[in-house]
């Protein structure tokens, strides 16, 4: 016979389905079917009128503190990056902006630009990483600032 279906066989006869079988054919059968009709349901079963207590696991403290949530309020316009990152320092500019370095160019300016069509209210939420972490990715080369100092 074929050795892998003869180990079958021999699973089927002798593991756990076959064991059911012989349970719900032995003295305590009702029990058994009773119990397996709860355990089917995903209900308890086997609990002697008790029902066990499963106790959760404490969760992992977070790397990271939540600081504010902001909501952002929906936009009705099409967003061109191009338009808004612009190097302005005069005075009365809406943002100072002193410079643009070559990745923000690369990624976001350079072509067409990046472009978000207009989206309805988002939540923002930030954090405050609690300790160093090798995970937390760099910040880009680039800020823009009204008072631009030294990082």
């Amino acid at each position: 016979m074929n050795t892998r279906r003869s180990k079958a066989l021999r699973e089927f006869t002798t593991g756990p389905l076959n064991q059911l079988i012989v349970n719900l054919g032995g003295q305590e059968g009702d029990q058994w079917e009773e119990e397996l009709k709860k355990f089917l349901r995903k209900e308890p079963c086997w609990s002697n009128g008790q029902v066990a207590q499963v106790t959760q696991p404490k969760p992992k403290p977070s790397i990271l503190e939540l600081v504010s949530t902001v909501v952002v309020s929906a936009t009705t316009s099409k967003f061109v990056a191009k338009d808004k990152f612009v190097v302005n320092t005069e005075r009365n500019a809406k943002v100072l902006i002193s410079a643009v370095w070559d990745k923000l160019t690369n990624w976001f300016l350079s072509g067409d630009g990046k472009t978000e069509d207009p989206e309805s209210e988002q939540t923002l939420r930030y954090h405050k990483l609690r300790k160093s972490s090798v995970m937390v990715p760099s910040l880009p080369n680039w800020v823009a600032r009204r008072n631009p100092k030294p990082l």
